[in-house]
């Protein structure tokens, strides 16, 4: 075991660049970056700081309009590989990683020979500069932890340590969202179950790397480390954020090393406004034993959650309203192309909002705890009843399906029907002792509604001609649903509204023509208007989704547009009418995601989680529980020798759903992955390791086909400008250069190369009907 001594030199040393660039910043601040000054395709507006890796800047990326971070490695430091090195393994470690509480790293590279990563910007302060403004109350700093260990429960899975968590680590926005930020020492954990690359830690055991005073015990030592680390250090950020001090500290390096190698950690204040839970759960943190310590970060919130749910603590920060910036607009048509995939693996969970008897109408919608309910993976819609007692849902095989219900309290099960084919709709009764549902056979043109009591009964028609659920009004005495009705004259899609009691004489209360309505509709707790998701047209021409609010009298209230958002669906009202949550599907993404709209001010937001694929969503009557179908698209790379198929090997473990792949000329396996947020190229080379293609943008980049002779592919991508049509794009494999090869309103895609290199043919969708074309490597007119 090496000395304090040596430790103490180790340190010293490994800091030297921290503290140098520091000394460097005042003559960087003499001679700043002019402002509005042009740096490739981002244009800087001002200085935000100055840290031991360089300058960060705010900056414009001027093709998609959307404010970026730029962190610039400094002049005397690019040559040096170690900081070279970190820079680069900073962008790889964070891009790897997708969840709402880690800062998105969006490109890394360097033009003219200066270094930079461009990342998602952040407005808000660190917790840091939070801590020496004010006292932080348990409830803020437990809100705080919570999502920071979400953050570590998220990188941990995929075998990522931080190793240098602290309170400038961690960005608070004005909202009182955490961003855990600066992956730039992380490091991958070696496991078992996956392969690692071997090169993607740049420092190794008995160094040290890191910050003195929030490092754990083996850390300080250079030991070996793993996720247990982080474990330690967000005990001691915890701590700090209560108390306002740290629990270790010493007059010297030395002094700081001892006290946390021998010191008893001291006790966080007494009083009542600090839970002894809380304490213990410090307390447990920061155990110098790593053995005894929280072993996993999913362990250490688990205890935070039950401390939120039992203690009533609540943030004190609360949200500032921000008004969405617009960014460019994606396709819709993937969308068709996902179901069939997500239909192989869906599962039902349902959740429930705990500690507050409603949803506050200046706050946005987060769940404290996720419960799966099914585990047969063939769950297709589901709703849950209006006082939570009973879930609905559809299983089984798309040729024979199963309308069941569940009680949630028991766990029982009833078959409402043993055989049901094209299900597109379920709702439960106001009440909650009626489910209705809707049929349609796709040789029939009419759908039909049915009903049944709960638990059980023999199904009644109720009506025929309908095209999706039906949702009630807040009293029960009326439904709405949608009605499509095509020919010459008559085409377009309506909203219709019946009186429950007598269905027969439903009257339209709005028909959009020209125009693609969804089915599922969303009644109002107010009463006084229904929500729609209509596809609204743009200046371009292109469609867009929005959700747009009808009065009972049939006139447009409120259309609500995120650029964002590609797909919406399945509309529920929470807090009394104030708020609305619907799955989504952004742009760049595979994956639904639950979103929210704050009617009061037609803002969007994520719910944070770390879990995607939510859809088919429903709430109970007092916005406590939402129930959702998740989708789980989960899929494996492996190689084997075409001669002997039986001795194959995992080179990518089960992650997110992949559906094309290529070998490169240079043996490099190309895949699209959704693992820094959007569907970018990926390569795996003959070391397995895995990295991304360079320069990837936050668009779909999908079906890569591998040019012959080059250190190139072909793909289909929705990166052009508005970003609503599939196109033929070139990627450089080196440099990552993006070349648009076709354009059009057209939707090509499945490209495949010609042995010789020089011709590209795809399937293109330039009308209704598919078709052959072919288009030069080089670029050039498109032959059919």
């Amino acid at each position: 075991m090496p000395s304090l001594q040596d430790i103490t030199k180790t340190f010293r040393r490994l800091t030297r660049h921290s503290q140098t660039a520091a000394a460097d910043s005042n003559e960087t601040e003499v001679v700043p970056r002019p402002r509005e000054a042009q740096f490739g395709p981002y244009r800087i507006l001002r200085r935000l700081g100055f840290g031991g890796m360089g300058q960060v800047y705010l900056a414009v990326d001027t093709r998609l309009e959307r404010q970026v971070a730029l962190k610039f490695l400094p002049p005397e430091l690019a040559g040096d590989p170690v900081m070279l090195n970190r820079l680069q393994h900073e962008a790889r470690a964070a891009s790897a990683l997708n969840h709402p509480n880690i800062l998105t790293i969006y490109e890394i590279g360097d033009i003219e020979g200066e270094h930079f990563i461009a990342s998602e910007y952040v407005e808000g302060k660190t917790l840091r500069e939070v801590i020496q403004q004010n006292a932080v109350d348990a409830g803020t700093a437990l809100d705080i932890a919570m999502q920071v260990t979400s953050a570590l429960v998220a990188a941990h899975s995929t075998g990522i340590v931080h190793r240098d968590l602290k309170p400038s680590n961690i960005m608070i926005r004005s909202d009182g969202y955490v961003k855990v930020i600066d992956f730039g020492i992380a490091k991958q954990i070696a496991r078992s179950d996956q392969n690692v690359s071997k090169d993607i830690s740049w420092t190794r055991p008995g160094s040290i790397a890191g910050t003195l005073d929030y490092m754990s015990p083996e850390q300080a030592r250079g030991e070996k480390l793993d996720e247990r680390t982080d474990l330690w250090s967000l005990g001691i950020v915890l701590y700090e954020t209560i108390a306002r001090k740290r629990p270790f500290d010493g007059e010297t390096e030395s002094h700081v090393i001892v006290a946390i190698l021998d010191k008893p950690v001291p006790s966080l204040p007494t009083d009542k406004s600090v839970p002894s839970a809380l304490r213990a759960i410090v307390q447990r943190a920061l155990v110098k034993d790593r053995t005894k310590r929280y072993q996993t970060a999913r362990d250490m919130l688990a205890d935070l959650t039950k401390i939120s749910q039992a203690s009533g603590l609540h943030s004190a920060i609360r949200p500032v309203i921000v008004r969405q910036g617009v960014d460019k607009t994606r396709t819709l048509l993937i969308t068709s192309g996902l179901i069939a995939v997500i239909a192989l693996a869906f599962a039902i969970w349902w959740w429930g909002f705990h500690g507050q008897d409603l949803i506050l109408s200046s706050q946005w919608f987060q769940y404290d705890s996720l419960n799966r309910v099914t585990f047969d993976g063939d769950v297709r819609l589901s709703t849950i009843s209006p006082d939570g007692a009973y879930l609905a849902y559809v299983s089984g095989s798309p040729e024979q399906e199963i309308l069941r219900t569940r009680e949630l309290a028991s766990g029982s099960e009833s078959r409402l029907s043993e055989s049901i084919h094209d299900c597109i709709g379920l709702t439960f009764s106001p009440d909650g002792k009626s489910l209705y549902y809707v049929l349609k056979d796709p040789k029939d043109v009419l759908g039909r509604l049915y009903s049944t009591r709960i638990p059980q009964s023999i199904p009644r028609l109720i009506l025929e001609d309908i095209d999706g659920p039906i949702t009630f009004s807040p009293d029960g005495q009326q439904f709405a649903y949608l009605r499509r009705s095509e020919g010459q004259g008559a085409s377009g899609e309506s909203i219709m509204v019946a009186q429950a009691n007598d269905s027969r004489n439903g009257r339209a209360l709005v028909t959009i023509k020209d125009t693609e309505v969804k089915d599922q509709l969303a009644w109002s707790p107010r009463g006084d208007s229904i929500a729609a998701i209509v596809f609204a047209e743009r200046l371009n021409k292109s469609t867009q989704p929005s959700v747009s609010l009808y009065t009972l009298d049939g006139r447009l209230q409120h259309q609500f547009i995120n650029p964002d958002l590609r797909s919406i669906k399945f509309p529920v009202w929470l807090d009394r009418g104030s708020l609305l949550v619907f799955s989504g599907l952004s742009q760049g993404s595979k994956q639904l995601r639950l979103q929210q709209l704050l009617i009061s001010n037609g803002q969007f937001h994520e719910v944070p989680s770390d879990v995607l694929g939510f859809d088919s969503v429903s709430a109970t009557a007092d916005s406590r529980t939402l129930a959702a179908v998740r989708a789980e698209l989960r899929s494996s790379i492996w190689i084997a020798d075409a001669t002997n198929l039986d001795d194959a090997r995992r080179v990518l473990p089960a992650t997110e759903g992949i559906d094309a792949l290529s070998w490169s000329s240079g043996g490099d396996l190309i895949f699209p992955s959704a693992r820094n947020g959007n569907v970018n190229l990926w390569r795996i080379d003959d070391r397995d390791a895995i990295q991304a293609v360079p320069a990837g943008r936050p668009c779909v980049e999908d079906q890569p086909a591998a040019i012959p002779n080059q250190p190139s592919v072909v793909y289909s991508s929705n990166c052009a400008e508005g970003g609503d049509d599939f196109n033929l794009w070139t990627a450089d494999l080196r440099s990552g250069r993006r070349t648009q090869l076709t354009g059009g309103s057209n939707y090509d895609y499945q490209p495949d190369v010609s042995p010789d290199g020089k011709w590209v043919a795809n399937t293109s969708w330039p009308s209704s009907v598919p078709s052959v074309w072919k288009v030069p490597v080089s670029g050039g007119t498109p032959v059919q």
